[in-house]
């Protein structure tokens, strides 16, 4: 069960492709997606390659830094539960696919 006495689920597919949003919201929100699953649960999401790119060409200084600091968080957390990560080249634009892994027991969250 969750804190909030939810039960925990085996998989979830999240939408974080939008990075438009403040590092500590996706920090929370990446934090209580893994602390929903069940101990070695899957968390799924996919991002759009090349948005750092077109940001530093057609974004705000202020939107650059808040994308920046938002794949600062990404990567912490990719490095710290990435299981997988593989890009669709098919899709428009391509787009690379995460699976994360929860801690394999409640005492390691």
């Amino acid at each position: 069960m969750t804190p909030s006495g939810r039960p925990l689920t085996q998989a979830l597919a999240a939408p974080l492709a939008d990075r438009t949003g403040r590092p500590r919201a996706v920090a929370d929100l990446l934090a209580r997606y893994l602390t929903a699953l069940r101990p070695g649960g899957r968390l799924t999401y996919f991002g759009y390659r090349g948005t750092t790119r077109l940001r530093a060409v057609f974004g705000s200084s202020r939107s650059l830094a808040r994308h920046s600091g938002v794949v600062h968080v990404l990567d912490s957390f990719q490095r710290a539960h990435a299981v997988d990560c593989r890009t669709v080249r098919s899709n428009v634009p391509p787009a690379r696919v995460w699976q994360l892994s929860a801690p394999a027991t409640t005492a390691d969250r």
